[in-house]
């Protein structure tokens, strides 16, 4: 019974601190979906130029997005022209540097500055050290052919009479952008609908698997993981892999672990898991070759954990 009591509080505890949040950050998303164009993105983006990898950085903090918007829009920068390089320094730092994420990590760690300014560090670093390495390797070798790049890569928002159904996976920015006044805006709507409640089955799965851990699991087993520095690191980055929880809302998933695991894990967790989990590897297959996803989780897997054993050894 005490477990039970105890699991549900933390259950509620945290959907209800997080679900403002991502209800923001799915508004947010859907504004820039249907009414800001990836033309206007693209024009202002060093094609072919180190820069580009700054300019990345900074792209990311304006669309405050996560990865299922960042990739479409990285898609057309490809297709634009825009050197792979810079394109995937923005896949990767854009879920975490963008201002709803950063309040959303000030909101579930209060009084613990150091989590917040860690992420953010490690983001750039790792986001700039990858985007330097596939500088020096061939874009054909990154990605698709231009023709597969071009094809609709699964997005879709299929026609049902005259009107669209609303299974929204990544519409283009064109389709919103033929619709009259009003059916843009029942399109917006639509669209906040759709992705909350998807956002929001991924935001329970990942509470129950948190509230689970600090309840159920036996103690000295969730002791043995947290305390551990290496092991503690490694839990958090298979369950941030695993979880794929959108970065709008990860950092109250993360809290729950606070005081159990490291802190260098859960700094890690922040970092890792917007850049490489399931549904956004999924998604880069339309646009990156395999062989180059594997290289890119690879070298953000090590960093990341690299990056953990410093704070937990040497900052935190």
């Amino acid at each position: 019974m005490v477990i039970a009591r105890d699991f549900s509080i933390i259950l509620l505890s945290i959907l209800l601190e997080a679900i403002p949040f991502l209800l923001i950050g799915v508004v947010v998303s859907a504004v820039l979906s249907v009414y800001v164009s990836d033309d206007f993105v693209v024009k202002w983006f060093p094609a072919k130029s180190l820069a580009g990898l700054f300019y990345a950085l900074v792209m990311g903090f304006l669309f405050p997005v996560c990865e299922c918007g960042n990739i479409p829009v990285a898609r057309r920068l490809l297709i634009k022209g825009v050197e792979p390089a810079p394109v995937v320094t923005f896949l990767l730092a854009a879920p975490v540097l963008n201002p709803l994420v950063i309040i959303v990590t000030v909101a579930a760690f209060p009084g613990q500055p150091e989590i917040l300014i860690l992420r953010l560090v490690f983001t750039v670093m790792i986001s700039l050290a990858v985007g330097a390495i596939l500088f020096k390797v061939k874009k054909e070798d990154i990605v698709l052919p231009f023709e597969t790049i071009t094809g609709d890569g699964g997005c879709h928002g299929e026609e049902d009479g005259d009107s669209v159904s609303h299974k929204h996976v990544c519409v283009r920015h064109e389709h919103y952008r033929g619709l009259d006044g009003r059916r843009r805006f029942m399109e917006f709507l639509f669209l906040i609908r759709d992705e909350f409640f998807m956002m929001l089955r991924l935001l329970v799965l990942g509470t129950i698997i948190a509230a689970s851990f600090r309840t159920i699991f036996p103690q000295n087993l969730v002791t043995s993981l947290g305390s551990g520095q290496v092991v503690s690191i490694l839990t958090m980055m298979l369950l941030a892999f695993l979880v794929s929880m959108c970065s709008n809302v990860d950092a109250f998933f993360a809290m729950a672990f606070a005081g159990t695991f490291t802190a260098g894990s859960i700094v890690t967790f922040l970092v890792f898991g917007p850049m490489v989990d399931i549904k956004a590897l999924v998604m880069m297959t339309s646009a990156f070759r395999m062989k180059a996803i594997i290289w890119i989780s690879v070298l953000v897997a090590l960093m990341s954990f690299l990056l953990g054993l410093l704070a937990n050894y040497m900052i935190l």
